[in-house]
């Protein structure tokens, strides 16, 4: 097997970030899937229904993120709580801290319907599916816990 590519995708279903090397942390590739972005409902959107999300280009920046889509200013976004989520992820609900106001809108803008952009911080635990590990390890976003 050759490894050819590594991407990293700190906002799920949003554009990838190519890397060269990569940081492992508890949750797999470090900044990896941490944050999301959610429906008025708490559920979490995927490039499957929200095609555009593929056009946000996240970049890390300082603990945050910069957010770039076409046709809009930049954003910055801060790890900072803005209080707490129970949010739905495929079959899972995973405590998250809701990113604020100003994401919400811009995002909200261009995507042309209400969401809010959310962080699944260090002390929330998604176990990983006992179906493909039997030790009790966590998981971010990116995968479904049962078919």
């Amino acid at each position: 097997m050759k490894l050819t590519r590594l991407r990293v995708y700190p906002v799920k279903s949003c554009a990838g970030i190519e890397l060269t090397e990569a940081v492992l942390d508890d949750f797999g590739i470090a900044n990896d899937r941490r944050w999301l972005i959610v429906d008025r409902d708490n559920v979490a959107l995927t490039q499957r229904g929200e095609p555009r999300m593929a056009w946000i280009r996240p970049s890390l920046r300082d603990g945050g993120l910069r957010l770039d889509a076409p046709g809009r200013a930049p954003l910055s976004v801060s790890p900072a709580d803005h209080g707490e989520r129970a949010v739905t992820v495929w079959d899972d609900q995973v405590l998250a801290v809701d990113a604020g106001d100003g994401a919400a809108a811009w995002l909200s803008s261009f995507l042309e319907r209400p969401v809010r952009l959310v962080l699944m911080p260090d002390r929330t635990f998604r176990r990983v599916d006992p179906d493909y590990c039997s030790e009790n390890r966590r998981v971010s976003l990116p995968m479904r816990s049962r078919s």
